[in-house]
């Protein structure tokens, strides 16, 4: 293989340059819920700060400097698609700083890539992606000990409230200050928001209150829904219609690889699975933090009165991280894994036909495609010299 494939700016580069092109080929359908965040931004832009505004704005203060710019009434989609982009580096950052390795950072960028419900949802514009990269950029900082983890992790707070399920990486790295510290900014948010409408505002659901947030009488229902997404690549709801874009955001080949992580870990300790010696395996404590988040991010949403499964998506984070080790070790699962994923794509495909690709182009599935044949190609590369172990 020429040098260059085993630079990681080689495999960033792509990955950027594969979603980039994704995106010049696919329309930007009608407003969605995105028009109250897109209200929010222009008031904003205007010198008004209304918090009477449905939604989450975090995200929005962000998307003020590109609608000066551009004077355009899909800023905060091209906010949402900007960050879908650097999300692709900021996945390897944190992959190599979680396993002191270029090569799990790699891999990370190369799943976040293979997660298509995610990434084009920001063609909705309601700042799910914006808050998978500031919570990854969270993690990161937090990781790396920087204060400068208190603002990020505060910001993305009040983008979506699930950055409370970093508390346990806080309790990883013993920043205590810092994670009281970042509560600063939505303390902040949610008293302007009192005081502007005397009621706190949960998302873009109008109708949707504080007290009427969680239902222990759902929960169970709701916990099953969740585990059969996770292990199934279709879905159904005890509640309401599912819908194309509720399937399973990651394969359930990833969930099984992150079991046999925690499985090991109960019966000899999570490094000993670990492949790689040039480098100091996942500890204890960073492992226990991983599982609590896991267990945050699912349990939680299960307790709301309804699951959203957008809602899962730290849940989805951990148990990647959980498996990429794993998944490593037994090399030969790499292509099959990928391959897999390709059930994603169809069904952001089938999904998003209509508004996304009217014309029929079907370039989703060419990003699917090289990265399976990139699968392929460093499995037989690999094999040689590292024999991947048998189940």
């Amino acid at each position: 293989m020429p040098r260059i494939f085993s630079k990681p700016i080689f495999h960033i580069s792509l990955l950027t340059f594969l979603l980039l092109i994704l995106f010049l080929f696919t329309s930007i359908p009608t407003p969605d819920n995105n028009f109250v965040y897109q209200k929010f931004t222009e008031n904003l832009a205007a010198g008004k700060l209304d918090l009477t505004i449905q939604g989450f704005h975090g995200a929005d203060f962000l998307a003020v400097p590109i609608y000066l710019i551009f004077k355009t009434h899909l800023s905060v989609i091209y906010l949402d698609l900007m960050l879908a982009l650097l999300c692709v580096p900021m996945f390897y950052l944190l992959g190599k700083e979680l396993f002191q390795s270029k090569k799990f950072g790699i891999f990370l960028a190369y799943v976040y890539a293979l997660m298509p419900l995610d990434y084009l949802n920001g063609f909705r514009g309601d700042h799910h992606i914006a808050f998978i990269f500031f919570f990854a950029l969270g993690l990161y900082l937090i990781l790396k000990k920087s204060w400068w983890s208190v603002l990020v992790i505060g910001f993305s707070y009040i983008i979506k409230p699930y950055a409370i399920f970093a508390a346990p990486f806080f309790w990883y790295k013993k920043l205590y200050k810092q994670f009281f510290a970042s509560f600063i900014i939505p303390v902040i948010y949610i008293a302007l928001q009192l005081y502007q409408k005397s009621q706190l505002i949960i998302g873009d659901h109008e109708n949707l209150t504080a007290s009427t947030l969680f239902s222990l009488k759902k929960f169970v229902l709701n916990l099953v829904y969740a585990l059969q997404n996770i292990f199934s690549i279709h879905s159904f709801s005890p509640f309401s219609k599912s819908y194309l874009t509720d399937m399973s955001h990651i394969t359930p080949i990833i969930m099984f690889l992150a079991l046999i992580a925690v499985c090991r870990e109960c019966h000899s300790g999570y490094n000993s699975c670990h492949p790689d010696e040039s480098h100091d395996p996942i500890d204890k404590r960073q492992f226990i933090a991983i599982i609590l988040t896991a267990f945050l991010g699912l349990i939680i949403p299960c307790a709301f009165e309804y699951l959203d499964l957008w809602r899962l998506i730290v849940f989805y984070l951990m148990i990647i991280i959980l498996a990429l080790p794993v998944l490593q070790e037994y090399l030969y699962l790499l292509p099959v894994t990928v391959g897999l994923s390709g059930f994603q794509f169809f069904y952001a495909y089938l999904a998003h036909q209509n508004t996304l690709w009217p014309s029929g182009n079907k370039m989703v599935f060419v990003v699917w495609g090289i990265i399976f044949i990139i699968s392929v190609i460093y499995f037989y590369e690999s094999h040689p010299n590292q024999p991947s172990r048998k189940l």
